[in-house]
């Protein structure tokens, strides 16, 4: 998690808000978008419906190695 706020530049709660389609290793894309999921809603700071953040090769490194829960549609779905 550290990683993406570093290396990718996102803000926390895009960060927190980010599902397993959101994050496109092959293409090498972060996509931040609005959300609703379970009748919640988000929407980026910025108030654009979407934005695409590229992923650096260190920040590939990092990601390519984790491995997202299969069970939730949460990229990161709790903290630890």
């Amino acid at each position: 998690m550290v990683a993406m706020l570093i290396f990718a530049g996102l803000r926390r709660e895009e960060l927190l808000w980010l599902t397993k389609k959101d994050v496109d290793l092959k293409k090498r894309i972060i996509y931040v978008r609005a959300n609703k999921i379970n009748q919640e809603e988000w929407q980026p700071k910025t108030r654009r419906s979407n934005r695409a953040v590229l992923i650096s090769n260190t920040l590939h490194h990092y990601l390519d190695s984790y491995v997202a829960p299969t069970d939730t549609v949460w990229y990161f779905p709790s903290p630890s």
